[in-house]
């Protein structure tokens, strides 16, 4: 790490690259505004295979001031110093093995962002157009959903929304869980209670009749399924960041939980009990 006009900067080079002949990248992440069109012109300048390079594509993502119907006013992105960098490189080591790239360029904004503010750059060289289009296009791609980036936007009314990532949608793995694993709620499943607790469950019960009504007990299900699929992914991160840190020799990881989850047995949806069944 270096400093450079008051401005941080990583410079990486993946280790997957060692054996690779006639590839080169440069990721960087960046504290301060750039100008993508000048920092295109200045790398290939010294691109250390633009003679072999038939073709450039690149992309500039920009932040826009409106997010899902508000209005946006800034942007602060946050990223895993060092953890990050290594994620972009086995993103573009992949990307370029599968096509042929001779050369990427990565340059990536993390800090405070204003509206009209270019966030990301992403230039891929190859010999012929169609790599270096599907190579720039697949790169961005698996950046937004795998590299570890958070985004924090502050919007008109003061109100902050904190994502993942870039987009608030969610990421299409999230998505893809089964929604067909539903849970069996017998229609005299409070008749063996005694009768007080019966009416305070017959009262409880009310959620579960509402998604019957709704026909939306799968899809409740499912979003417990995705939020539980989420949690396990960002563990993951969390794991991956330490293992890739000083601390990864010193550092006992204890994960335990309190309740379990009913989705309408004996009337109930949300934490309740520690029944097996849960």
């Amino acid at each position: 790490m270096r400093l450079l006009s008051m401005e941080m900067r990583w410079l990486f080079s993946h280790p997957l690259l060692a054996g690779r002949n006639n590839f080169a990248m440069h990721i960087e992440i960046r504290h301060q505004a750039f100008n993508p069109w000048h920092e295109l012109e200045a790398y290939t300048r010294s691109a250390s295979y633009r003679n072999q390079a038939g073709a450039c594509a690149t992309f500039v993502g920009s932040m826009r001031d409106f997010n899902e119907g508000d209005t946006v006013r800034t942007m602060h992105l946050e990223h895993y110093p060092g953890m990050t960098e290594k994620q972009l490189g086995v993103i573009v080591d992949e990307v370029s093995k599968e096509n042929g790239l001779l050369d990427v360029l990565v340059l990536h904004r993390v800090g405070d962002i204003n509206p009209g503010e270019e966030i990301v750059l992403v230039g891929c060289w190859s010999s012929h157009r169609k790599a270096a289009f599907d190579g720039c296009r697949l790169i961005m791609e698996a950046l937004k959903s795998k590299a570890p980036f958070w985004k924090k936007e502050k919007l008109l009314d003061g109100v902050s929304d904190y994502n993942q990532g870039y987009d608030t949608d969610t990421p299409e793995h999230y998505r893809q869980i089964p929604a067909d694993i539903l849970a069996e709620v017998r229609a005299d499943d409070l008749d063996d209670l005694p009768p007080k607790i019966k009416k305070i469950k017959t009262a409880r019960s009310r959620i579960h009749n509402k998604l019957e009504d709704l026909n939306a007990v799968g899809d409740a299900i499912h979003g417990y399924l995705a939020c539980i699929s989420y949690a396990d992914a960002m563990m993951g991160r969390v794991l991956d960041a330490l293992e890739a840190s000083p601390y990864a020799d010193n550092t006992i990881v204890v994960l335990w939980s309190d309740h379990g989850y009913h989705h309408g047995e004996k009337g109930d949806w949300g934490k309740h009990t520690l029944w097996e069944r849960t």
